[in-house]
């Protein structure tokens, strides 16, 4: 069980590493497209004719066969903003663990049953509905407010339906952290 929370610590301390770096990322590509957008337009862009359909649902294409700036800085912005959704998830993932062992600042001792646990369970499963709702804020800019017409409005329900799961759970948690208040106000 050991090994399995430590490989568990060390991979949500790279995930959440790299969500970072990635939203960075991505967030610089956002901000260079729109700051340098003339010049990506007229060098850049105009001699990189895609056939239709080759953003691969990105919808970065315009029918006439070049890439919409607009478009990658707002599909840019939103890999920002989903990165950041999974840096925070994998954040939490980490500290829950290290405060169920006992070694983080918001540890009450060695057990799963403490509130900031719970907080910090409800706070992933936040994320993960969150990641639903911005995909379709932003497949719904990419369709109205840019005017990209190959963008489907659909809506992936895994998120939504893991991040429910993940708000129940944390219900169960904090139903047990109040059982070991009163186990321990009885001692």
């Amino acid at each position: 069980m050991k090994n399995l929370t430590k490989f568990t610590l060390c991979l949500s301390k790279i995930m959440e590493c790299l969500c970072w770096l990635a939203g960075g990322l991505a967030g610089l590509a956002a901000v260079l497209f729109v700051v340098a957008r003339d010049w990506l337009e007229d060098t850049l862009l105009f001699s990189m004719s895609l056939p239709e359909g080759a953003a691969g649902g990105l919808a970065l294409v315009l029918t006439n066969g070049y890439p919409c700036v607009a478009s990658i800085a707002f599909s840019a912005l939103c890999g920002a903003v989903m990165a950041g959704l999974g840096a925070m998830i994998f954040r939490n993932i980490y500290l829950i663990l290290k405060t169920a062992q006992g070694e983080s600042k918001f540890s009450k001792g060695k057990t799963p049953f403490q509130k900031d646990i719970t907080r910090m369970l409800r706070e992933v499963g936040i994320f993960l509905i969150s990641i639903t709702a911005v995909e379709l804020f932003f497949s719904t800019g990419l369709r109205f407010l840019i005017g990209v017409d190959n963008v489907e409005l659909s809506v992936e329900m895994d998120s939504v339906i893991l991040g429910l799961m993940v708000i129940c759970l944390s219900q169960f948690f904090d139903y047990g952290t109040q059982l070991q208040q009163d186990a321990d106000g009885l001692l």
